[in-house]
């Protein structure tokens, strides 16, 4: 995971977190996500997009042990890349 964020840090940091940047690389990380993990899906008569934390912006973390798809909290990588992207 810390090739993933250190890759997502590059492409702010060289391009900022506009269109040319974080936000076409971001939709990039979800369909790659959705297509090889999981994506948008349906059960118990609701739908699930287990993938859509790529999409977001900043994140209030939880703990180290909390399970979220951007795992931001597991990592300083993580915790950095979170800490740089913009508001939601």
């Amino acid at each position: 995971m810390s090739e993933l964020f250190t890759a997502l840090i590059s492409v702010i940091n060289d391009h900022g977190c506009g269109e040319e940047g974080w936000m076409s690389a971001r939709w990039e990380v979800y369909d790659t996500f959705s297509s090889c993990i999981e994506g948008l899906n349906y059960r118990n008569n609701r739908w699930y997009d287990t993938a859509s934390d790529w999409l977001r912006g900043r994140m209030e973390l939880p703990g180290e042990h909390a399970v979220t798809t951007r795992q931001d909290n597991r990592s300083d990588f993580g915790r950095w890349y979170n800490s740089i992207l913009p508001e939601n």
